[in-house]
């Protein structure tokens, strides 16, 4: 399952992936979510290295550890960053996750 967020100033972006997660850990506890934080050309770097954010680095990165997904990647689908480089670590592993055990 991949997930979505806009990674600038839209904190009901995230507020939709903390609902949807937990909906879907209740009916489908065993598939593999991936977190993509999009939109990163329209944020300053800077801004997410606080805590003070739920969408900051380290709170992102804890929130997808705690809820075991398999990566965590920012994106920007406008410049093409950080896209073919989370998909092509995404099939990697996603083939791993498939040759070791059945979901």
């Amino acid at each position: 399952m991949l997930w979505g967020y806009h990674a600038d100033e839209q904190e009901r972006s995230w507020e939709h992936i903390e609902r949807w997660v937990a909906d879907v850990k209740k009916h489908c506890p065993n598939i593999p979510m991936v977190l993509f934080g999009n939109k990163i050309d329209l944020v300053d770097e800077a801004s997410l290295g606080g805590g003070g954010s739920p969408r900051s680095n380290a709170n992102v990165e804890q929130y997808a550890k705690d809820n075991k997904f398999i990566g965590y990647y920012k994106t920007s689908a406008l410049t093409g960053d950080g896209v073919i480089d989370a998909f092509k670590v995404l099939v990697k592993k996603l083939y791993m996750i498939a040759k070791i055990s059945s979901f």
